[in-house]
């Protein structure tokens, strides 16, 4: 059913598109400004991230496949409403995550691997 241009059912339209684009725009945000940590968290150089890109980059199409299948069957409006509530709900979830500094696992592990001196004052 056509939506005529400037009526209520066609704002939402709009919103809701801008929404997703906004939504999609900083999840890839995220995970680009999120990869020195990762570098660092996982120990890793230039081509190991080029790895963790591919292999968020081949989930996130798989899923975007399967989500569109599931759209075609139990309806699309259904089907994005479902994924606003995850990716809000996965993001309150991470955005109240206990880890206070995300290299602070990375540190401790460094000073784990760390050689240990026999005197106190060079700990």
């Amino acid at each position: 059913m056509p939506v005529r241009f400037g009526t209520p059912a066609a704002r939402w339209i709009i919103f809701a598109t801008v929404l997703g684009s906004g939504m999609a725009f900083l999840d890839g945000t995220v995970v680009n400004v999120a990869l020195p940590a990762i570098a660092e968290d996982l120990d890793t150089d230039i081509a190991g991230l080029q790895w963790v890109i591919n292999a968020y980059l081949v989930t996130l199409t798989s899923l975007l496949l399967f989500a569109g299948a599931l759209g075609d069957r139990y309806g699309r409006k259904r089907m994005y409403l479902i994924g606003l509530v995850a990716f809000t709900a996965a993001s309150v979830v991470c955005a109240r995550s206990r880890r206070t500094s995300p290299r602070s696992r990375s540190h401790a592990r460094c000073r784990a691997r760390a050689p240990r001196s026999s005197s106190p004052a060079a700990w």
